[in-house]
């Protein structure tokens, strides 16, 4: 599975993703060099919270499902 980014004006190369269990627990961390992230591929179906960081600090903090 690969998550698609758009930073619009953040600096990629100061940014950070991560992803959260809807409990709150991390189970992902990167730091994207484009827009593409592969995520793990233990990664089942379901809803998880992903956070944008830059230098950070949130940038965008969006729920997403896998299906």
């Amino acid at each position: 599975r690969i998550l698609l980014l758009n930073f619009g004006t953040v600096n990629p190369q100061n940014v950070s993703l991560l992803i959260y269990t809807i409990s709150g627990r991390q189970i992902f961390s990167a730091q994207p060099s484009n827009s593409r992230v592969v995520l793990p591929g233990a990664m089942s179906k379901g809803v998880y919270f992903v956070n944008i960081m830059e230098n950070n600090k949130p940038v965008l903090k969006q729920k997403i499902a896998l299906w």
